[in-house]
């Protein structure tokens, strides 16, 4: 496939700087040898001649705002409370939809075992409290810590 030099500097001038840096470092074996030197000069122009900083990887990069914040809080001081709505109306659904697979998987086996023996689901609010009070926690702990269990 022949190389579009004109296609590929406008694609540049749009990529984030984490982009370009990988593509002149990481990625440089899958390019040709003038989209390495563009982007390299697509990086100074923006005054960017470090690319270490860039290749590391945020583990706060994809998080809404509101758990960047209160994930900072728990790196500084460890576990505190914080409530979370969304643990506490789906339950074990919502700790899978954030892939959580192990610890949904516990709460939605307990649940079912206490309905089971008891018939009742008295114990129910056990778990939508665990799921509202450590909510935030366990989501901590999968996205930075990257543990899923306890």
């Amino acid at each position: 496939m022949q190389f579009d030099k004109q296609a590929f500097q406008e694609r540049v001038r749009i990529l984030s700087d984490k982009a370009l840096a990988r593509i002149v470092t990481v990625e440089k074996d899958n390019y040709e040898a003038d989209a390495i030197e563009f982007a390299e000069k697509e990086l100074e122009s923006r005054g960017i001649t470090d690319y270490a900083p860039l290749l590391v990887d945020d583990p706060y990069e994809d998080l809404p705002s509101n758990y960047v914040r209160k994930f900072k809080e728990f790196d500084e001081s460890g576990f505190s409370y914080s409530w979370s709505w969304a643990g506490f109306f789906f339950l074990y659904l919502w700790y899978f939809i954030k892939g959580m697979w192990a610890k949904g998987l516990i709460l939605l086996a307990f649940s079912f075992i206490i309905f089971v023996l008891t018939n009742r689901m008295i114990f129910a609010p056990i778990v939508w409290l665990y799921c509202g009070i450590f909510g935030k926690w366990d989501y901590y702990l999968w996205k930075i810590k990257r543990k899923q269990l306890w």
